[in-house]
């Protein structure tokens, strides 16, 4: 409870962000939606975490104290601005309103998106319950996620530093500025994973929208009656296949990053969607320009899945002889995408001569050579960790169902195109005890969306457009990036991005019992990989057998936890107040940060 308070100001102005944009809503200088109000609190959240951040780094005060007084004077200054941007409508009664316009919309709903509603609000909660209670034991979190927030922590600054760990400065600190920002402000790690958590629910939030305006427009256009019963459950179907993808689910208890950007990515379609209808809508314009910005600064793979959408909207906007609006939207981009990231970027390149990584990161990721055979072998790559699946036979003969497509494109170990320490390899079954659940059945339902598309008889150019876009993004990717076996976190993006389509194919198949199974089947894997998996606390066995906390960190691989503890002891004993770390570029380094401070170390690393 005491956490929850001192988390206060940034919840406080998140809420009264979502009472701003419900003032311009009312006052129709925005779609009236209330998620489109919880997108554009979420950004605006995000411009003034990072804000802080780099301002407070720079003046080297990044500290409780610091950080909560200044979020307490904007919460401050927010609430004078809105009692005098809202001199009137700054009532109690206007307050109740936002309430009262969301009860609304429940109320609206019919039985089957209610349902669908109910059980992803009842799982969300389930997975920020741990987000909130469990310390996060993803690899990457121990190795630069987490270990980068302890040294900012240490030289209250977000400068760089001497490091093993190249990717604790050279990536883009977005992500762990929004989980150092609750980390200061609480004093403590507890809540760090709810940035992560919270970009999910937000993400879920925008695939809702995006999906029902889809909708709207397409039955627009063609002049149709709108079917709302069925736009509705395409809404709230577009929720549960977001919360439930197996990658995603896992990330939301954790500090990783990659739920993160495809949450951004979301929020730039849902923006783009409403500046086609208003291109000088000025709220559209510096919402989708922040979201950019915000995307890029939480991680570089937004330059692969959100070209093909900016360049759409461009062409749509020239089309209709948009020129001016697009210069607009273009400086708007430029001015908020510069600002957000020059500090970071800035850095990298007085250390490594490069904006956005060292080039030894750049040789190791970006394939050596691009050619349409390279990217076609990796796109059956990229496909490859989706065959998995509870049946050795199924799995093994979709497996050869892809080698046989590559042999008609060159090498499966094909080293320009492939990671440089990890040769290409097909995915085993997956296993409940290993945490893959029935593997991923958010691939198959695309699959099948796919399917029913091509071969309906209700097919549309419009809809069809959209799934080029997503699939143009994922060519990039595949193009561009070396096959990784951990790329299905990278492939988050792309599945949160084709999930209004698969919604809305999904929503036109008239059996009864389709809907209620699928749903089913993705709770019931969502709770499986969140159960079982074996990077992730809940299941682990420094859990089950109620370990110390500091021992939780290192969920199943507790034989490191005599040597991470003989090394803090030793520290302590020998009363070192300056420690040099040489480890390796892939060792875990946050968990002796945790050991150490268990222990009232006050020196420096």
């Amino acid at each position: 409870m005491i956490t929850l308070i001192k988390l206060a100001p940034i919840w406080a102005f998140f809420f009264l962000g979502l009472f701003f944009f419900h003032g311009l809503g009312r006052r129709n200088r925005i779609e009236r939606d209330v998620r489109l109000y919880w997108i554009f609190s979420i950004i605006i959240t995000g411009v003034l975490i990072a804000a802080v951040m780099e301002i407070l780094g720079a003046l080297h005060l990044l500290a409780q104290g610091p950080m909560m007084a200044t979020w307490c004077l904007i919460d401050l200054l927010f609430l004078g601005w809105l009692f005098f941007a809202f001199r009137q409508g700054f009532t109690l009664e206007a307050m109740r309103s936002v309430w009262t316009g969301a009860r609304k919309t429940w109320q609206d709903l019919c039985r089957p998106a209610r349902i669908i509603v109910v059980l992803s609000v009842i799982f969300a909660a389930f997975v920020g319950a741990i987000a909130w209670k469990a310390p996060t034991t993803a690899w990457d979190s121990h190795t630069y996620h987490m270990a980068r927030i302890m040294h900012w922590q240490q030289n209250r600054t977000v400068a760089h530093y001497a490091t093993h760990i190249m990717r604790q400065v050279e990536m883009a600190p977005g992500g762990e500025f929004a989980a150092a920002t609750l980390l200061f402000l609480a004093d403590s790690d507890g809540p760090v994973n709810l940035a992560e958590w919270m970009a999910w629910i937000t993400a879920a939030l925008a695939a809702s929208y995006v999906t029902t305006k889809l909708l709207a427009w397409y039955f627009a256009r063609t002049g149709q009656e709108w079917p709302r019963e069925k736009i509705q459950i395409a809404g709230s179907l577009a929720v549960l296949l977001v919360l439930s993808l197996p990658q995603a689910v896992t990330q939301a208890i954790s500090t990783e990053t990659d739920v993160m950007v495809a949450m951004w990515n979301l929020a730039l379609v849902a923006v783009g969607l409403l500046i086609m209808r208003e291109p000088r809508n000025l709220f559209y314009l510096g919402g989708f320009a922040l979201a950019l910005g915000l995307g890029i600064l939480t991680k570089a793979t937004i330059f692969l899945s959100a070209p093909a959408f900016i360049a759409a909207l461009a062409v749509i906007m020239a089309w209709r002889k948009q020129y001016r609006e697009i210069v607009y939207l273009a400086g708007a981009a430029v001015v908020a995408c510069t600002i957000l990231n020059a500090p970071w970027m800035m850095r990298n390149h007085r250390m490594f001569g490069h904006f956005l990584s060292s080039s030894d990161k750049v040789n190791e990721v970006v394939c050596a050579k691009f050619t349409p055979r390279l990217m076609a072998g990796n796109v059956v790559r990229n496909i490859s960790l989706y065959t998995r699946n509870p049946s050795e036979n199924l799995t093994s003969g979709l497996n050869n169902m892809l080698y046989a497509t590559h042999s008609l494109l060159g090498r499966m170990q094909n080293t320009n195109s492939t990671y440089v320490s990890q040769p290409f390899y097909f995915q085993p079954a997956s296993s409940f005890p290993a945490g893959d659940g029935f593997g991923n059945p958010q691939a198959w339902l695309l699959a099948l969306a796919i399917v029913l598309f091509c071969f309906g008889r209700r097919s549309s150019a419009f809809f069809g457009g959209y799934l080029a876009l997503v699939a143009l993004g994922f060519a990039f990717f595949c193009a561009y990036l070396r096959w990784q076996p951990w790329h299905f976190r990278l492939h988050i993006t792309y599945f949160f991005l084709i999930t209004p389509f698969v919604a809305v194919v999904l929503m036109q198949v008239t059996q009864k019992w389709f809907l209620p199974l699928i749903s089913g089947l993705m709770l019931a894997n969502g709770f499986l990989c969140l159960i079982y998996n074996f990077n992730y606390p809940l299941c682990t066995e420094a859990m089950l057998q109620e370990k110390p906390r500091e021992e939780q960190y290192f969920g199943r691989r507790l034989g490191l936890v005599p040597d991470y503890l003989d090394v803090a002891n030793d520290i302590i004993e020998r009363h070192c107040t300056n420690v040099l770390l040489k480890i390796g570029s892939d060792t875990w380094e946050y968990p002796l940060w945790v050991c150490l401070k268990e222990r009232g170390f006050k020196g420096q690393i």
